[in-house]
């Protein structure tokens, strides 16, 4: 069975550019109205737009700059980067270099910002994640060595509720003891609050028509069909097979396993010709069994530690995964699968299995899987399999067997 190499989280490799947190969907959307009851569809407000802004510096631990003192080993630590926050100006007077101001409006969806690291006392890596993240980082963004500075562009995602809004979690992973001062300036943000904007007033033009050169309002247009895809007398598809799983009631299902369940059934069998792709929003989704994975349906998540599928599917029957994979043509990406005990201390906890798997036709890529709470954890467990790897962590524990 072949082996899944799992990095330390001192010596997790960086890529040239990582992208931290959930995926930013940046666009520029625009609406023409030709005569009335003839609009352009707008996507949902979901989407966010880049705004860039003059390179500001809003941490700097060398200073005691947003957060005070340098970063300890494995030990997060949470930014406030929306809002009114202190701002650090090095070039100009002492008396002039420390300002309050706003650099990212509350309600931005990301932030962009270059990372530093300076002078670390000991080899790791630093992590940026959204401020709700919780625990170590399993991702690098910036590999250090001792007494290095070096940088990174970063994007990442930034909560707009909760207790860590308009937060970023930085993260250093190193060797118990060891320090690194850290510099955050932001080059950007994301926002969605424009498009929000637009798309209720393009909504209110699709339902109220479009007043005339003489100031009379057009008639009003026939209503659209009504329901989900898949439902009956609902004609329309989703463009190129997509669809989308959301846990707020915005997507076409709420699960992963009610997606799939639904192509070749309600919905038209993929095929080589005609595949599909699963796109999962941000969120923790729960599965009460294995979830099958299907010939020619790609599965896509927002990222890894962004969308979770979770399942205490872990019992005495082998292999008991979360996620199972045969000799399908398909794909899994920008996710994380994680298996663990429910009650009691069973058998077997598998994050993700392939079996008879042959080269090339099954692919994992940026995905990040783990197995705690029985007696034989791992991450990903290939059955005389060939699936290709990129990018992927495979983490276990506990028990008396975790690989």
């Amino acid at each position: 069975m072949p082996t899944v190499p799992v990095l330390s989280r001192s010596r997790r490799l960086l890529s040239t550019l990582t992208i931290a947190g959930a995926a930013i969907a940046a666009s520029v959307v625009t609406a023409t109205v030709a005569t009335p009851a003839q609009v352009l569809a707008l996507p949902g407000a979901s989407e966010s737009t880049v705004v860039t802004v003059d390179p500001t510096r809003v941490l700097d631990t060398r200073f005691d700059v947003g957060l005070n003192g340098p970063f300890q080993s494995d030990a997060a630590r949470k930014l406030t980067v929306t809002g009114t926050i202190e701002t650090f100006d090095e070039s100009k007077p002492p008396a002039d270099q420390r300002v309050n101001k706003i650099v990212v409006p509350t309600g931005a969806t990301g932030v962009l910002l270059n990372l530093t690291g300076i002078g670390p006392t000991g080899s790791g890596f630093i992590g940026v994640r959204p401020g709700n993240a919780t625990g170590a980082s399993p991702t690098s963004n910036l590999n250090v060595v001792p007494g290095q500075t070096v940088p990174n562009a970063v994007t990442v995602a930034v909560p707009t509720t909760g207790a860590n809004a308009g937060q970023i979690d930085i993260y250093y992973g190193s060797a118990a003891g060891n320090t690194i001062n850290i510099i955050v300036d932001i080059v950007g943000y994301t926002t969605n609050t424009g498009l929000i904007d637009l798309v209720n007033r393009v909504t209110a033009l699709e339902t109220s028509g479009v007043a005339g050169p003489q100031g009379d309002t057009g008639p009003q247009g026939a209503p659209g069909a009504d329901g989900q895809k898949g439902d009956p007398g609902v004609n329309a598809e989703s463009p190129a097979q997509v669809i989308w799983v959301a846990d707020d009631n915005t997507g076409d299902y709420t699960a992963l396993s009610a997606a799939l369940t639904a192509i070749g059934t309600t919905l038209p069998a993929a095929t080589a010709t005609k595949p599909y792709v699963i796109k999962i929003a941000p969120g923790v989704y729960t599965e009460t069994s294995v979830v099958a994975m299907k010939d020619h349906v790609d599965i896509e998540g927002s990222g890894q530690d962004v969308t979770t599928i979770t399942c205490a599917c872990a019992s005495a029957t082998f292999p008991s995964p979360v996620l199972s994979a045969g000799n399908i043509t398909a794909e899994l990406r920008h996710v994380t699968i994680a298996n663990a005990a429910n009650t009691g201390t069973p058998a077997w906890s598998v994050g993700i299995l392939t079996t008879d798997v042959l080269a090339g036709s099954l692919s994992l890529l940026h995905v990040t899987a783990t197995a705690t709470g029985a007696n034989n954890n791992s991450g990903v467990r290939n059955s005389s399999s060939s699936a290709t790897m990129n990018d992927v962590t495979a983490t276990a524990s506990g028990g008396a067997s975790s690989n």
